[in-house]
Formats: structure tokens, sequence, C-alpha cells
């Protein structure tokens, strides 16, 4: 069943009349739009469209490696799924990625890519590992220790660092992420409130000149951060 059908009832209610009755009504219709707006990055965000996979859900999308019993975490599963064309074929944004990093690999550039969504990081990892390499990509998000934090933002600084991805959580983005060797910013699922994907640009340090910025959302970026060169690609 799709969003839209499953909350067909809200959907097909009446127009509110009164701010109480509207009120109510945006209440109902509020998880509605963030399903939505999931789709809009990966179907696969939603339980009931995501294919079976091995080893514990991570509460939030998080975990770390090896499941129990030996078998894959189910962020390892993800990830493995995010390389498919199966995952592909479900997200424009997945196919374009690789064609965009490509582009990126090709020009010497290095990229920090920006994600919302946990879960949806899991999968944008795995298709960025399978075009440049598992060398070529660093991931930080909310689970990653302070101290392995600190070591990668040091390590990507360096001229020698083979990184030339950088993912990270919008949350994660935070205090001591100083990465002026950043010269593409990658909005992979911008956020719907402008003042919290300003606050990320201006808490994580990745501006300055001569970098440019990609929004992969079909709002005008122009809107939210006001440096920067955008192009918007759905």
């Amino acid at each position: 069943m799709t969003v839209l059908a499953r909350h067909w009832d809200s959907l097909a209610e009446p127009a509110a009349r009164g701010r109480a009755a509207a009120a109510a009504r945006a209440a109902h219709l509020r998880p509605v739009v963030g399903e939505l707006k999931k789709v809009c990055s990966h179907p696969y965000l939603l339980p009931e469209f995501e294919p079976a996979l091995g080893g514990p859900t991570a509460g939030g999308g998080g975990g770390g490696s090896g499941g129990s019993g030996g078998g894959p975490s189910h962020r390892e599963a993800l990830q493995a799924l995010g390389a498919t064309s199966a995952a592909a074929a479900a997200s424009a944004k997945l196919q374009l990625l690789p064609r965009l990093l490509a582009l990126l690999a090709a020009s010497g550039r290095r990229a920090l890519l920006l994600s919302h969504a946990s879960k949806l990081l899991d999968m944008v990892e795995g298709a960025a590992v399978a075009r440049l390499g598992r060398r070529a990509v660093q991931r930080i998000d909310s689970s990653t220790p302070s101290a392995e934090r600190h070591a990668a933002v040091v390590a990507f600084r360096d001229e020698a660092c083979p990184v030339s991805l950088f993912l990270m959580t919008a949350r994660s983005c935070g205090l001591g992420t100083d990465l002026p060797r950043v010269d593409a910013v990658l909005l992979f699922d911008s956020d719907w409130h402008p003042a919290l994907d300003l606050q990320v640009w201006g808490v994580g340090r990745v501006r300055g000149t001569g970098r440019e910025e990609w929004s992969m959302s079909q709002r005008t970026p122009e809107a939210r951060v006001p440096q920067g060169v955008f192009r918007t690609f759905t």
C-alpha cells in the first residue's frame, strides 16, 4: 500500500474551519508529509518498502559492524543494498550520485556529502564505495566515537589523505568539524526547515571562496544558503 493510500482517510477529510480544527488537521497531516519526504530521497527509508535485510535493526539507523551470530549488521546490509542496481532503480538520486562522484573525482575535488538520515547515508555509503573504493570514502555520524571522529577530521586535512569523499549526517556536523580542504558540498536531502541547513553551514565550517554547493533537492537552494554556486539536479 502506498503512503497516500494508507493515509487516504486523513487526506480526504474536508477542509477544516476554525483555528482549532485547522491545527488538528495539520497534526494529522504532518506524519504524511514526513513519510513523503523520505520517499523523495528513497522509498527504502519506509519499513514497508525496505527489502528483507539480515542483521539486527540498529535504532535510528546507527549501529556498528557485525551483527549477532557473526552475520552482517543492519548497517552493513544497507550499505550492500545501496550498491545494487535495484536500490538505484528506486531512487533518481542514487542513479545520479555515481555520475556526480565520477565528475568530482575527475576534476580532483574533495567533497563533503551531508544527509539528515543515517539510514539513507548507509545506502549512499554503499553506492559511493562501489564507485570510488573503500579508501576514498570516510564517514562520520552521531554513533562515531569522538576519538575516531577527531582522527578522521585531522587525517582528511592531510594532503596525502586518499579520502576524496567525506560522508556526514547533518547532526554530526558540529563544532570541531573543520574541513578546509573540502571544495564541493553535496546536500543529498536538505531539511525542510531552512534554519537547520544554515546551522550546518555555519557550524561545520565548510564555506569558503571557490567552493561549490550542490543541491540534490527540488527546493531552490539560494533561499537557504547565501553563498556559493548551486546546481540543482532533480
